[in-house]
């Protein structure tokens, strides 16, 4: 942000990330649905990266209206490694576990889908995913192409962390999108970005490579284990 802000910023999305839309959305629709202020409710968010810690302490997602002392739209957040401590502190072994807890359970947002079905969903895959939700939506919005839930066919890049997207129709190019993981990739996105050369009209970037399902706070396997199972 300091050093490539003024040719990096413009072309940001100005969406929330999901860790945040969720916290609005507990906070301020299912909270509202209930009576309940948004300082009644504790929000706690398990992620696999240490800087969704930084995102959730940011002063653009806290609201000092909100009673007394104001109210987060995230209180707290722990990844998955964190969690997975704490339970090995207590002599448990999941979630199932902890007493009051049901991991099965979803709470009821039906009062904020408009189809009324209560059913939030994102795209599918290990790690991002959104790029191609925003693929789809924009093939149907801006040329009526209905992609249905047909597989998407990224082309892979350099590496196993760069592919593109393409939807072509009579031989010319509607949509070009592309994700990088890794800091190399996006650095190279960035050159081409402030060279005037990036051809894509979307990219996901994700800094840890493979994306976030290798984020660095989730649980990394023993060592000796995991020697032991690429011997077996």
């Amino acid at each position: 942000e300091k050093v490539q802000g003024a040719h990096v910023l413009p072309h940001l999305s100005r969406v929330k990330s999901s860790q945040q839309i969720m916290g609005t959305l507990v906070k301020y629709g299912y909270g509202a649905e209930r009576g309940l202020p948004p300082q009644s409710i504790y929000h706690v968010s398990i992620m696999p990266c240490f800087d969704k810690k930084l995102e959730a302490s940011r002063d653009d997602f806290f609201n000092p209206a909100a009673g007394a002392d104001g109210s987060r739209d995230v209180d707290c957040v722990l990844s998955s490694a964190e969690v997975l401590d704490l339970l090995r502190e207590r002599g448990l072994s999941s979630l199932d576990q902890v007493d009051g807890c049901d991991p099965d359970r979803d709470p009821d947002f039906s009062g904020l889908d408009e189809a009324g079905s209560g059913f939030c969903y994102g795209a599918p895959g290990a790690s991002g995913g959104y790029a191609e939700y925003v693929f789809r939506t924009a093939a149907f919005e801006l040329f009526g192409i209905d992609l249905g839930d047909s597989a998407l066919t990224w082309k892979a890049g350099r590496n196993k962390d760069v592919a593109e997207l393409v939807l072509e129709k009579e031989g010319q190019v509607l949509l070009r999108f592309a994700r990088a993981y890794g800091f190399r990739n996006i650095q190279n996105v960035v050159r081409r970005v402030k060279g005037g050369t990036s051809p894509y009209h979307f990219v996901e970037l994700m800094a840890c490579p493979a994306g976030c399902a290798n984020g660095g706070g989730q649980p990394r396997p023993n060592k000796l284990e995991a020697i032991g199972r690429a011997n077996a």
